[in-house]
């Protein structure tokens, strides 16, 4: 018997195919442009870390995205310290 008969599970968000691939795309890009797409795969906002001076941003400007800062940080790597800041932007729905 359950604890709670009333309770019902949360709805799952659903994500449309063409979302999906954009997002995987996106991905993609920005690992190859040296950054790191730090959001859960199928997220709408993202947050991404580029390495301080990157042209990644301006990048995705260019294709349209409203890029803004989103802080910075440092990022560990295996040729120590990196200085890094933190974008974000929304993907279209």
């Amino acid at each position: 018997m359950a604890l709670n008969p009333q309770r019902t599970e949360p709805a799952t968000k659903k994500i449309s195919a063409q979302h999906k691939r954009l997002w995987g795309a996106l991905s993609e890009f920005i690992h190859k442009s040296g950054g790191w797409l730090i959001s859960s795969p199928g997220e709408k906002y993202l947050r991404v870390e580029v390495e301080r001076g990157s042209s990644l941003p301006m990048k995705l400007t260019e294709f349209g995205y409203d890029v803004r800062s989103a802080g910075v940080s440092t990022r560990v790597t295996s040729n120590g310290l990196l200085p890094t800041e933190f974008i974000s932007f929304t993907l279209p729905k």
